[in-house]
Formats: C-alpha cells, sequence, structure tokens
C-alpha cells in the first residue's frame, strides 16, 4: 500500500445529500466535516480556572530551538502511536 505524502491529493469524491457529487478536495472536507460535525461537539460549559487545573510541574518561561532541531524531533515520532 503506497502512503501518501501531505501535497499529495486523494482521487476520490464523495456523494452530497442532495446527489451531486464533490470535485474538489475542499468540497470533499467540506461534505466530511457537514457529516462528521457531531463528534466536535460544543459544550455550554466555561473553561477551567486556572487554580483548578491539574499542576504539570513547573511552567518553562522561555525555550529556544531551531527548525532543524524541531524537524528532527518531528522526525523521530511514531506517526501510529497516541500518548495519553
Amino acid at each position: 500500500m503506497k502512503e501518501l505524502s501531505s501535497r499529495e491529493s486523494v482521487a476520490c469524491s464523495v456523494e452530497r445529500a442532495d446527489g451531486t457529487i464533490t470535485e474538489t478536495d475542499e468540497e470533499i472536507c467540506e461534505e466530511l466535516n457537514k457529516e462528521f460535525q457531531s463528534v466536535f461537539t460544543a459544550e455550554n460549559i466555561p473553561p477551567p480556572h486556572i487554580a483548578e487545573m491539574r499542576d504539570y510541574g513547573p511552567v518553562i518561561e522561555k525555550s529556544v530551538f531551531s527548525a532543524k532541531e524541531l524537524c528532527n524531533a518531528l522526525m523521530e515520532l511514531t506517526a501510529h502511536k497516541a500518548m495519553c
């Protein structure tokens, strides 16, 4: 199976609710967004107050890194793993 790079387009189409077919990647994205919008719920609760948030350790005030260092770190990540 061939992997797609971020610059390649997927040659497919999506049927809209009215029966018409999408023609562009943007139209495909719009239709998929409509179909799966229930997954992206908006809740009517305010964000937690900073005092209620869990302490994850000291705050890093300033960080300096180069684009090359960032790129190298990203390349070392395993794409199919997720962190909890």
